[in-house]
């Protein structure tokens, strides 16, 4: 069995900017939902105070991801007028599509990729 491809993503919301980045989150995962069957999960979770947040996405495969990417990689830069990334963390070998997409991302932004799965595994739920 394959391992799935996961990204995490960490930013600071930007002062004055929760409610327009809640706004843009619901629109923009009603969308992916609608539009991506194979994406597995696609989370954001926030902090009480509404100064950070974390989106979590895990595809089946890296070409799903990328997929995403296609589909949405404009709607995504859109949330810069929202946050400023500070983190991405990337679970499973990405292709030269990914790399170039996220190491182009935003100024000071980090990247650490772990492309190696050595143990593990997926359970659905229903499945």
């Amino acid at each position: 069995m394959s391992s799935p491809f996961i990204l995490i993503s960490r930013s600071r919301i930007k002062p004055g900017k929760p409610e327009a980045y809640a706004a843009w989150s619901a629109d923009m995962f009603r969308d992916v939902e609608e539009q991506e069957p194979r994406l597995l999960a696609f989370n954001v979770w926030e902090s009480e105070d509404h100064t950070s947040s974390v989106v979590i996405q895990v595809h089946p495969d890296a070409e799903s991801f990328e997929y995403h990417l296609k589909l949405f990689g404009e709607r995504v830069k859109e949330s810069f007028d929202y946050v400023d990334v500070e983190g991405v963390e990337i679970y499973g070998p990405p292709s030269p599509f990914i790399e170039q997409f996220v190491t182009h991302g935003t100024p000071g932004m980090s990247v650490t990729v772990h492309p190696l799965h050595k143990a593990g595994f997926t359970r659905l739920r229903g499945a």
